[in-house]
């Protein structure tokens, strides 16, 4: 990282004249990168996530190569219907977010946070064109506006979501270097949409080069075994701060536009095609968490009614052991009885020969009170009446 800022603070205006050497430096810087992170997750079993980063910084590599080689044969760059194969790039920084998300986010959740994202996205793209198409803009140049304001956008408030929810060490990182990729992205857009891009811009090449090796000092600090993570719980404040963006976002990108339309800088169709992006974007937010509330009410009254069920059930159980109880209440008092109105003598033992309990009958038969029967030893009873070996066996 400070090879990087060296070469640019000291090379200046020379650095630009060098063909193909400022790409040659950013294309070295993102090779590194990848090849340190993705050493480091295989050794120490970090998020499953980080290969796909290092996968998009290595394309990210190999666009630099092929305007190296552009810069010694031809050296100029303007606006194309093919740019939007930047989006190709784009979508492999969007694979470990899908990863991300499916590991941290409850599945009832992930609705509302995508509404959310999608919402903040749609209107930051749109204030990310307004700000990078040219005034009398070509089909060509718009589309290439367009292509750039919604990779920046769409990467920005995904993994902006992501470290707002957990705000890991690597999901850090993972933001911070996004959030560099970003500033250079629109910086190469701003030059790139109006045929003025040339190579070794310290405005591109450094957030590029300084994000790519920052993700590899970010993973290297990690500590070892990190691991995918717990699911995260709703946090205190995520949810409100990320829906509040996307509102106020959402907000300011309805006025822009109709501030620019007013103006004339943006022509009625192209107003009215914005504000159609953006209204789509609102009406699913709100469908979203009206599903939601609606999925919430019902999953209340579900376990409202499962509770009820349950305690009904329980006082049923209730009921039914109650009827036990005095069931075998009556049985034992009319085994009482029984015991106490025999003719011949009982007696009961437990599992030491103790006599528990003893009726008059047999109370009779020793001439002994019935308090000094119960509670002795069947053998010391037999000795202290001196009964024959019958009366012991």
């Amino acid at each position: 990282m400070a090879g990087v800022v060296t070469t640019h603070l000291v090379g200046g205006t020379s650095l630009l004249d060098a063909e193909g050497l400022p790409d040659a430096i950013l294309a070295a810087a993102c090779v590194l990168s990848a090849a340190v992170i993705l050493w480091r997750v295989r050794s120490a079993g970090l998020l499953r996530s980080l290969p796909f980063l290092a996968f998009g910084i290595l394309a990210i590599a190999g666009v630099s190569l092929v305007f190296m080689l552009n810069d010694f044969r031809y050296g100029l760059y303007s606006p194309s219907r093919y740019d939007s194969l930047f989006l190709l790039i784009g979508a492999i920084f969007f694979i470990p977010i899908e990863i991300e998300y499916r590991q941290h986010f409850r599945k009832e959740l992930r609705g509302q946070i995508a509404a959310d994202v999608a919402l903040a996205a749609a209107s930051i793209a749109v204030i990310l064109y307004l700000a990078l198409r040219p005034a009398l803009a070509t089909s060509i140049e718009s589309l290439s506006a367009a292509v750039f304001a919604m990779m920046v956008a769409t990467a920005l408030t995904a993994y902006g979501a992501l470290v707002l929810w957990v705000p890991s060490l690597v999901h850090v990182g993972q933001f911070c270097t996004i959030a560099a990729f970003s500033a250079g992205g629109v910086v190469f857009a701003e030059q790139w949409v109006r045929g003025t891009y040339t190579s070794g811009r310290s405005g591109v090449d450094l957030p590029l080069a300084l994000g790519a090796l920052g993700l590899a000092f970010v993973v290297t600090a990690a500590p070892r075994r990190m691991g995918d993570g717990q699911v995260a719980q709703p946090s205190r404040f995520g949810r409100a701060v990320l829906t509040t963006v996307a509102v106020a976002t959402a907000c300011t990108a309805l006025g822009l536009v109709a501030a620019m339309k007013t103006t004339s800088v943006i022509d009625p169709v192209q107003a009215s095609g914005l504000i159609y992006l953006l209204g789509v974007a609102v009406a699913v937010r709100i469908l979203v968490n009206q599903l939601r509330s609606t999925q919430a009410t019902r999953d209340a009254q579900d376990a409202l009614e499962a509770k009820e069920a349950a305690l009904r059930e329980t006082d049923r159980a209730l009921a039914r052991l109650q009827r036990a109880n005095e069931t075998l209440r009556e049985s034992e008092e009319r085994l009482r009885l029984v015991f106490e109105a025999a003719v011949d003598g009982i007696v009961e033992l437990d599992h030491k020969d103790v006599i528990v309990r003893a009726n008059e009958a047999f109370c009779s038969m020793l001439d002994l009170p019935q308090s000094m029967v119960e509670g002795q030893p069947w053998a010391a009873l037999a000795a202290a009446i001196e009964a024959d070996e019958s009366f012991t066996a």
